[in-house]
């Protein structure tokens, strides 16, 4: 275990690839962005439960991990924020047809759903924030 675990337990059971994925995808996002270097001996546990999933999940997590970190103290490089968006899934249903934060009905109608996650640096002076597309 490196000084950075994230886990997301599913609602019941063992964990499924959902999950896992997740896992993998929130610990690519903030392991570079937590400083691990102030507190050599200590390790940072984000937990990631899931109470209800009516869409944009992901991005959901995203803001909740980053901002649970910041109410708790961690120094970050960098604070990340994520927003959903469907394709594909207006009223007209047309291909143009975008939506900011489906709900779960909206992302079982669009033909394609895609989260992006930024990362936004602190400092005015350092423009190099990594931005990540999920």
């Amino acid at each position: 275990r490196g000084p950075l675990e994230l886990i997301v337990p599913p609602p019941s059971g063992p964990p499924r690839a959902r999950e896992r994925e997740m896992e993998s995808l929130l610990h690519g996002l903030f392991a570079p962005l937590v400083v691990t270097t102030l507190h050599p001996r200590a390790a940072v546990c984000i937990i990631v439960q899931v109470v209800e999933d009516d869409g944009a999940v992901l991005a959901a997590a995203i803001n909740c991990a980053a901002v649970a970190l910041m109410d708790a103290g961690v120094a970050m490089r960098s604070i990340p924020s994520a927003v959903a968006l469907a394709l594909g899934a207006g009223d007209t249903g047309g291909a143009d047809a975008a939506l900011l934060d489906p709900c779960r009905a909206e992302e079982a109608a669009a033909a394609g759903m895609v989260t992006v996650a930024c990362a936004h640096t602190l400092s005015a002076s350092r423009k190099d924030g990594p931005a990540v597309a999920l």
